[in-house]
């Protein structure tokens, strides 16, 4: 689903949610007679949904990056502090 999603689409935000979407229903097809690890799947896709919020939002507002995307620098700031520590 990953790979699908990422060379398809070009968005790697994207393909870690449609991965995390698919992960508990993956499981229970391969795994029905296991809730306890289709549960566990359940909530490791509600957590990487959670942690993506800020990537959704910006899917939602057409301003995530492609993969394979040039960055721009943003006014105010130069190229050479963007690898500063």
């Amino acid at each position: 689903v990953w790979v699908a999603v990422a060379f398809g689409l070009r968005y790697v935000s994207l393909a870690s949610l449609a991965m995390g979407a698919t992960f508990p229903v993956v499981a229970y097809v391969r795994s029905p007679g296991a809730p306890t690890f289709v549960i566990g799947c359940a909530l490791l896709a509600a957590l990487i949904i959670v942690r993506h919020r800020a990537n959704i939002q910006r899917l939602v507002q057409g301003v995530e990056p492609r993969m394979g995307a040039r960055k721009t620098v943003s006014p105010g700031s130069s190229p050479e502090n963007e690898h500063a520590l």
